[in-house]
């Protein structure tokens, strides 16, 4: 029964990164310890997600969960839950079963309920957290089923609709922008600053091949990591101020609150280079100082209108949700009508069997003697007569069944 599928999740939308922590399981041996969860409350397939805001039992048990069990179900996740108010917990666990489970999986696929709404990465993380259970033994046939039925729809809204279309990152945008001004790949791209934002930014440099890539930081191991994976040489901040080697494009985010590429550093790293260049300021407040922007030949990329970008993107991507709802009901009735035909065929999966078993008894014990005065040529005859009519009675119930639910 479709009542059988069930999610307990606990997400961004209704609780705390530090409260969805408590209900990840530990890196370590994840798999034995989900055997041990279905081992436990004798749970027939269950698959795991977890990620930096959100974590997702999906199980198939045609048992019900009451609230007495689900609590057990948690405390056995996490031991330190027993030490806590059940009350608080309770209010952040959202648990759904049957449809409502199935409709919250194709929403997670399809990303309209990611706290970036449209962003696939927890597409490719529901797909991998499927191949982890499944290789581990973790899932069966009905979430099997339930996975199939949610690539398709979530590939179908982000093929169809604009839910994944104009980026909402800042980093993203920036990046876009620099690209729309120069795709040159052998321009000389300096990186002040070696945080989360920047090495953002030096993905996007590296998957689009830019090769000539020189990293500052106060930090110089921290440098070296980032410059390490973009194959480029790291310096320490101080050096900045005497670097000769020129650039094209200038990329600056640190965690200082004052300006970092101030008109004087600047006209040191440009030297008698006249040309336009491109500078990105990342940072909260900016690292570059205006009078760089006012008075030298610049491009200049800077949060606050990226930010105003992102609002615009971020309301593109809503406007498509109305959509996304309509493609996913219609693989809801997909489903639903699949599922049915599934137990159906589970149900007459013995009579192949029954109906050979009657045959046997009909031949070898009711009317064995019957059979056995026969000729050969009448018994052969016979014989072809009850295969021909065995095969015939496997398909009428296969095609009632089909027929019943279409």
């Amino acid at each position: 029964m479709i009542e059988g599928y069930k999610i307990f999740t606990v997400t961004h939308h209704n609780a705390s990164l530090q409260d969805i922590q408590k209900f990840i399981l530990q890196p370590e041996g994840v798999s034995d310890n989900l055997r041990e969860l279905q081992k436990q409350f004798h749970i027939p397939e269950i698959l795991y997600l977890a990620t930096c805001n959100r974590v997702c039992y999906f199980l198939y048990d045609e048992k019900d969960f009451a609230e007495h069990r689900i609590q057990s179900f948690f405390e056995a996740v996490n031991p330190n839950l027993k030490e806590e108010s059940w009350d608080h917990n309770r209010q952040i666990i959202k648990c759904l079963s049957g449809k409502n489970a199935m409709m919250h999986l194709f929403e997670m696929a399809a990303s309209i309920n990611s706290m970036v709404i449209g962003e696939r990465e927890i597409f490719r993380q529901l797909r991998e957290a499927y191949d982890f259970s499944k290789e581990n033994g973790l899932t069966g046939d009905n979430i099997r089923l339930a996975m199939r039925f949610t690539v398709e729809a979530a590939k179908c809204v982000y093929a169809n609709t604009a839910i994944g279309e104009k980026a909402l990152s800042v980093v993203a945008l920036a990046f876009q922008q620099m690209m729309l001004k120069s795709q040159n790949r052998e321009a000389r791209v300096i990186m002040v600053g070696a945080g989360q934002t920047n090495t953002l930014f030096g993905k996007f440099l590296h998957k689009h091949n830019f090769s000539n890539l020189t990293v500052f930081n106060r930090s110089l191991d921290s440098a070296k990591v980032l410059a390490g994976q973009l194959s480029g040489q790291a310096f320490d901040l101080k050096d900045l101020v005497s670097y000769k080697g020129g650039f094209d494009i200038l990329v600056v985010c640190t965690a200082s609150v004052n300006a970092i590429i101030t008109p004087s550093v600047y006209e040191q790293l440009l030297g008698t280079d006249g040309e336009e260049k491109i500078i990105i300021d990342l940072s909260v407040p900016n690292n570059v100082d205006r009078k760089v922007i006012h008075n030298y030949n610049t491009f200049y990329i800077e949060v606050e209108n990226l930010k105003e970008r992102a609002k615009e993107n971020l309301q593109h991507r809503l406007n498509a949700i109305d959509s996304v709802k309509l493609i996913l009901a219609d693989f809801m009735e997909q489903f639903i009508k699949a599922f049915k035909q599934r137990l159906i065929e589970k149900a007459l999966s013995k009579v192949p069997d029954e109906i050979k078993c009657v045959k046997d008894k009909a031949i070898n014990i009711v009317f064995a003697k019957e059979f056995e005065s026969l000729d050969d040529n009448s018994k052969d005859l016979l014989l072809r007569m009850m295969n021909y009519m065995e095969k015939g009675c496997i398909n009428i119930p296969m095609k009632a069944a089909k027929e019943a639910i279409h």
